[in-house]
């Protein structure tokens, strides 16, 4: 039945919706007769419905262990869906779990890519760099210019701010912490991590190996 629909849906996609050539191909693909009239808005329809069984059949999966057709079935669901964040975020780490460091970067620069108004796809992509390949000059700037963007938390800037840290700009670091501290000034660990990092700056510990990045973006 999936199958069938979606089908269905990428027919009359593909195809163009209204027109009898793809009323007579959706047909042959569902043995159901689709209305001529079929608008954007079905076929939209029918891909979230799509979507949203894929979506659980990946929760089976994933019981399963079976991370490969996760992979498969994210893939699957990010190109009827390209806004469907999570499949971004559990498809790329899933790849990262099986080594597979090339794949899951395109993943992530394509979440970007499709989603370059929302801080979670940057956010997914600026961990990669920090946490798995450890190249902390790209994660601060996938991160600065994800909390840019709509859907930003503390834990965006928190990253950001220990980026630019890791990175060697510990100037850029201070201003990060300052404005978290503005504007979340109960966060958890900010006044340790603000301290702390003023310090280092005052030191001018590790000076020999600081760096300049761009600096952290104002918030509203």
């Amino acid at each position: 039945m999936i199958r069938a629909r979606f089908a269905a849906a990428l027919v009359l996609v593909l195809c163009g919706t209204g027109s009898a050539h793809a009323a007579s191909h959706a047909k042959r693909a569902t043995g159901k007769a689709i209305p001529l009239q079929s608008s954007r808005a079905q076929v939209d329809g029918i891909v979230s419905s799509v979507v949203d069984d894929l979506w659980a059949q990946n929760d089976e999966y994933w019981h399963h262990g079976d991370y490969p057709r996760i992979i498969a079935l994210d893939r699957v669901i990010v190109g009827a869906d390209p806004h469907f964040l999570e499949c971004y975020a559990t498809g790329g780490w899933l790849m990262e779990s099986m080594g597979a460091l090339g794949d899951a970067e395109a993943f992530y620069q394509m979440g970007v890519r499709t989603n370059p108004d929302q801080s979670y796809a940057y956010f997914n992509l600026g961990e990669f760099y920090f946490n798995t390949l450890k190249d902390y000059k790209a994660a601060a700037l996938v991160l600065r210019a994800g909390v840019r963007h709509k859907g930003y938390d503390i834990n965006d800037w928190k990253t950001l701010a220990h980026a630019y840290e890791r990175a060697g700009d510990i100037d850029n670091s201070v201003k990060t912490w300052k404005t978290i501290k503005a504007h979340w000034p109960n966060g958890v660990a900010v006044d340790h991590n603000l301290t702390r990092i003023v310090q280092i700056q005052k030191s001018g510990a590790g000076a020999a190996g600081r760096v300049s990045l761009p600096g952290p973006p104002p918030l509203p």
